[in-house]
């Protein structure tokens, strides 16, 4: 053996160093494992993430989608109440209700009182 095995052996022996070698090989596999574990929890994490965007994503097109439909309800009901609302405000439905409904009828000459 070279000289300087010899020393290093010697060195190595020696119990304190021994115990700092030691701790210094466990310290160092603690910190890579706590770092390991760490990327695992931010990719973990990531992911999660990503997968619950996806999720709203998909749940909020489908709320889009319902609310497009009740829209285009809304608008065809509004049109049909529009339609509706004209008939029977139309002035010849008026006169024809008041004729036959009421038995209303024009006034005449007479009955026409004009104020000045």
């Amino acid at each position: 053996m070279t000289n300087h095995k010899k020393v290093y052996k010697v060195i190595l022996e020696n119990p304190r160093v021994a115990e700092f070698h030691s701790r210094k090989k466990k310290s160092v596999s603690t910190q890579i494992t706590l770092v390991s574990l760490l990327l695992i929890g931010v990719m973990t994490g990531s992911m999660l993430f990503y997968v619950w965007s996806r999720v709203k994503v998909v749940e909020l097109n489908y709320a889009i989608v319902e609310l497009t439909q009740l829209e285009q309800e809304l608008l065809e009901q509004n049109r049909q109440f529009r339609l509706q609302l004209a008939a029977m405000t139309s002035p010849t439905r008026l006169d024809m209700m008041a004729t036959n409904k009421f038995n209303m009828n024009w006034p005449t000459n007479e009955q026409i009182v004009r104020l000045k």
